[in-house]
């Protein structure tokens, strides 16, 4: 697939993109711990990034179907690129208090909000329904790839030489992917919505509503992509305060162990499309976010640094299991309603995560030790595998009895 041009556009900027991340997630929530010394810091950022889905979600959806994706994505890679360079701007110039870290990431937030939306609807455009397994699988790869040299990268950078410079890394790599966008064609006018005007998105935004409403196979992948995919900003807060506070780990350890899962997800990305054709779509969908939680459940059972890493390895091989569920609520849709689906499917993300990342930063302040909160989710994955995948997961086809 890396031999159509646009395709390999799209990957090399979710290469650069997800690097710049990983590069101003560690730097970024390790400065905020260093100056506040709170963990309700670095749940107010997460919380933070993920207001703008809770805002403006359903205006950037319609706006996403209506207009190029392929501006839309450029615009919001250089839009982020430029915010991450000024504060670095203002971290030279000795600035007092974290203010402008968090005016950043409302910032970058309503960048990602953009992006996020115009990349997966992108993706749906240029490749082909049949292909879309192995283009999302190929898209993971790259993206897993950047988030395992985005944390190194930013861990190693702020550890020996600044914060300052991991994060002009981190703007650059957002200005390098935006400009990998340009060799991406527009996308045809006939996939666009009809509506015009100020509140025209209101009807677009229903009609996109109504053919989720109307597909009972796209609703069950969205309700499964919703429950598996909020690991992510939940675990990106549990990460780092269960390896200083209960490990006492600097912050070159973390950004290794959190590298090991882009390893453990870019490894189960090569091997994707032929675990699927041995197995079979349900077993790798059901078993693979069954084990996925029971990875999660037992992560912070030791404290030895070879278990950690050795686990989080595994987490993101099963990790990419979501791909497999992404995919089939993609291949539901038709291209013309993706950015409206996507946008709701951000807005109710953002919502769910916020609720569990705020409700675990009180209870940790009060003390309540942090495996807990692995051990909870880990319960409800494994649950959700098997009381409700299970039975929503695409069967087999029957076999066909050869003819004599």
């Amino acid at each position: 697939m890396l031999s159509d041009r646009p395709f390999l556009a799209l990957f090399l900027r979710m290469l650069c993109n997800r690097a710049a991340d990983g590069i101003a997630y560690v730097v970024t929530a390790w400065l905020l711990l260093k100056l506040t010394g709170r963990v309700s810091s670095v749940a107010f950022q997460l919380t933070l990034t993920l207001l703008p889905s809770a805002l403006l979600s359903p205006v950037v959806g319609v706006w996403t179907d209506r207009f190029s994706r392929r501006t839309i994505l450029m615009a919001a890679d250089l839009f982020q690129g430029a915010l991450i360079l000024f504060t670095v701007t203002l971290l030279l110039l000795d600035f007092q208090g974290v203010w402008y870290v968090y005016a950043m990431t409302v910032a970058v937030g309503i960048s990602t909000l953009f992006h996020q939306i115009a990349a997966r609807a992108l993706l749906r455009e240029i490749v082909r329904r049949e292909d879309l397994l192995l283009g999302s699988s190929t898209i993971s790869i790259a993206s897993q790839t950047g988030a395992l040299l985005g944390p190194v990268a930013g861990g190693l950078i702020a550890f020996h030489g600044s914060e300052t410079v991991a994060l002009a890394s981190a703007g650059l790599l957002s200005v390098l992917g935006g400009l990998s966008v340009w060799r991406i064609p527009r996308g045809p006018a006939q996939a666009r919505p009809a509506s015009a005007g100020a509140w025209g998105w209101v009807a677009d935004y229903r009609s996109g509503l109504a053919a989720l409403a109307g597909n009972l196979a796209a609703r069950r992948m969205f309700v499964s992509c919703l429950v598996f995919y909020v690991s992510v900003p939940f675990l990106n807060f549990l990460l780092p305060l269960l390896l200083l506070r209960q490990f006492q780990l600097e912050v070159t350890a973390f950004g290794l162990i959190d590298a090991l899962f882009g390893i453990g997800s870019i490894a189960a990305g090569l091997a994707l499309h032929a675990i699927e054709q041995r197995v079979g779509e349900r077993r790798m969908m059901v078993g693979g976010v069954f084990v996925f939680g029971a990875l999660i459940a037992l992560f912070p059972a030791s404290g030895h640094l070879a278990w950690l890493g050795i686990a989080y390895f595994l987490t993101g091989v099963f990790f990419h299991s979501g791909v497999t569920l992404m995919s089939e609520l993609q291949g539901a849709l038709s291209p013309q309603v993706q950015g409206r689906i996507m946008s709701l499917y951000n807005f109710l993300l953002s919502i769910l995560a916020t609720a569990a990342i705020q409700l675990s930063s009180v209870l940790l302040e009060a003390a309540v030790p942090v495996w807990w909160a692995y051990a909870l989710y880990g319960a409800v994955l494994m649950g959700f595998a098997l009381l409700c995948l299970l039975r929503w997961s695409p069967s087999p086809p029957p076999a066909v009895e050869a003819s004599r």
